[in-house]
């Protein structure tokens, strides 16, 4: 049988992601009126809708950068060819220098976590 229509033939796996605050650079900013958590849990539900396995989202304080890279680590060893990853992030963000392979330095753009 073939999978409705907006529905995924493979597993869908989806990272909803949303920070309205944090330490570092957004300490003391305490991200009233949520809207990156609220983005989040839209994105998931978005996701659900689609046939999507159970999205892990992580907001607030939970989104911190080794909890971000241990879910990906997770996805990442639980995906098949051909499933499909859906990463959303909600928040701020910023640009930092990077050197590339070639030792070329280029603006590359970041995401700002929980903690930093």
């Amino acid at each position: 049988m073939a999978p409705a229509a907006g529905r995924l033939a493979k597993t869908g796996r989806a990272l909803c992601v949303g920070v309205d605050g944090g330490a570092g650079k957004w300490a003391g900013f305490d991200g009233a009126g949520g809207g990156a958590h609220a983005d989040a849990h839209t994105f998931a539900a978005l996701a659900m809708e689609r046939g999507f396995a159970e999205p892990v989202v992580l907001v607030g304080e939970d989104a911190t950068r080794a909890a971000v890279s241990a879910r990906l680590a997770e996805i990442a060893a639980l995906s098949q060819p051909g499933d499909f990853f859906l990463l959303t992030f909600s928040g701020h963000g910023g640009r930092t220098r990077v050197r590339v392979a070639n030792g070329e330095v280029r603006d590359a753009s970041t995401w700002q976590l929980y903690d930093g």
